[in-house]
């Protein structure tokens, strides 16, 4: 879903393929971030930081 839409910035529902897009930037900065900080809950447009449970 898209919340907002003006002027080239766009806030939406975060998918499930933003998730390597974020933990390969956060790499590429030098954090030691990893994936499985997001967990999938249910659906698949439902992300969280914490493992699901």
């Amino acid at each position: 879903m898209v919340y907002y839409d003006k002027d080239g910035i766009v806030i939406r529902d975060l998918r499930q393929s933003d998730v390597q897009i974020i933990t390969d930037a956060e790499i590429a900065q030098g954090w030691d971030a990893a994936i499985d900080k997001y967990g999938i809950c249910g659906s698949m447009t439902m992300i969280a930081y914490m493992p699901c449970g």
